[in-house]
């Protein structure tokens, strides 16, 4: 009797990592997408959305704008993270909600944009479908309070002409906080006033850099206090996204096992993307065998961190003298006390206003992030890579990734007993 063809669907690999998540391929957050949903729906709202970057924010908004959109209601979304200044974000936001209501509404913009005098230019052209299709350009202001006037205008350009058609917008802003980097607080009041006016545009904010977003939040005089929501998203936890990574595996014909789930979350997490990532690899290496255990997420993990070699090597070379020792201090003993006395001199560190001004410069450029009790690797795969390269230039030897797991004993149902902790496994 021959054989059953397998379908294409159980050989393609369910970890999606080069992409926004979506679909299956989308680890829960059902409830913060929910509350996305309900905020893009409705135009009074003002929501926030706030966490550590790579724990799904992004993929989070884009899912929720989705199902919204097929409820039949429109929404845009505008990706600020590349954005190269106020005039570029403002570009984009335009050139969202044209992509959304240009169909149904297709001289919007046009005469939204008329009411800009002159900041904007706009070429129209036809797109392949015979839609209309609109290329913008701000003109580039000179100071920083022009580029707040621009980009506020232009979404009151945008209200304003909702208003006078009686529709409403849903619209998200990722990584809200860049307005902030190009124009300084004087963005603040600007956008908390504007918020407070619009009625037609529901808006929600999804940012990463804590520090820029805190100021914004803190502020009583200004900036967003008691005007959005906030939202917090933290790491999913780790008894779902085990369970998550074991079905997805499963459902493509691999046996992922539950105490492997658990190895890729402790080697991993606490980030959903860095998890994801490692599932991934995990499922190439071993989906011919049909099986992976916690073995075959080790190998997996020192493998990537090989193939990643040529990024890490020359963020290393980039650092000075003490951020290197830093670093390596950190990758060994994560709890250490960084400017105590003894460490200073034990390290040889130098100062510790020197260690002080280090550890502020790894955290602002995003290599380590400050928790309650030390610091971490923002990077699990560059901690590892510090490991496995750079300890032996002190007479060490690299720790083994599950060694002090599998001495103590633990398996699936502790690891969820526990809050997760990336720098003990």
């Amino acid at each position: 009797m021959p054989k059953k063809r397998r379908s294409a669907e159980v050989w393609k690999n369910p970890f999606i990592i080069g992409h926004l998540a979506e679909g299956g391929g989308f680890a829960d957050r059902e409830k913060e997408v929910a509350r996305i949903c309900t905020a893009l729906r409705d135009p009074s709202s003002r929501v926030l959305v706030y966490g550590d970057r790579r724990v799904g924010k992004s993929s989070a908004l884009r899912v929720a704008a989705e199902q919204v959109r097929a409820g039949g209601l429109p929404v845009a979304v505008v990706d600020l993270a590349n954005a190269t200044s106020a005039e570029a974000a403002a570009q984009r936001v335009l050139a969202a909600v044209q992509k959304e209501v240009g169909r149904r509404w297709s001289d919007l913009l046009l005469k939204a944009v008329g009411k800009l005098k002159g900041t904007v230019t706009v070429t129209p052209s036809l797109a392949p479908d015979g839609t209309l299709s609109l290329a913008f350009s701000v003109t580039p202001a000179t100071d920083p309070s022009g580029k707040v006037k621009q980009f506020i205008e232009v979404l009151d350009a945008i209200e304003a002409e909702l208003d006078v058609r009686g529709v409403e917008l849903g619209l998200g802003l990722d990584e809200f906080q860049r307005l902030r980097q190009w124009c300084g607080d004087e963005i603040d009041w600007p956008l908390k006033e504007m918020f407070e006016r619009h009625r037609r545009i529901g808006y929600v904010l999804a940012g990463s850099e804590k520090s820029l977003i805190e100021q914004m939040l803190e502020n009583k005089k200004a900036g967003f206090w008691k005007v959005v929501e906030i939202l917090p998203m933290g790491p999913i936890p780790e008894r779902e996204l085990a369970d998550w990574l074991v079905e997805r595996s499963k459902a493509t014909g691999l046996g992922l096992s539950p105490d492997a789930a658990a190895a890729v979350i402790r080697i991993a997490g606490p980030r959903t993307r860095d998890v994801v990532q490692l599932a991934r690899a995990v499922w190439d290496r071993t989906r011919s065998k049909g099986a992976a255990g916690t073995e075959d997420v080790v190998e997996t993990m020192d493998l990537l961190v090989v193939e990643q070699a040529a990024l890490h090597q020359k963020l290393w070379m980039r650092l000075h003298d003490v951020a290197r020792k830093v670093l390596l201090l950190v990758a060994t003993e994560p709890k250490a006390e960084l400017t105590g006395a003894s460490t200073l001199s034990k390290h040889n560190l130098g100062p510790k206003t020197t260690v002080h001004r280090v550890l502020k410069d790894l955290v602002v450029g995003e290599v380590l992030v400050e928790a309650v009790d030390g610091f971490l690797f923002d990077d699990p795969f560059f901690r590892r890579w510090v490991q496995l390269n750079v300890l032996q230039d002190v007479g060490r030897e690299a720790p083994p990734l599950l060694n002090t797991w599998k001495q103590q004993g633990l398996n699936l149902a502790d690891v969820h007993k526990r809050p997760l902790n990336i720098e003990g496994v």
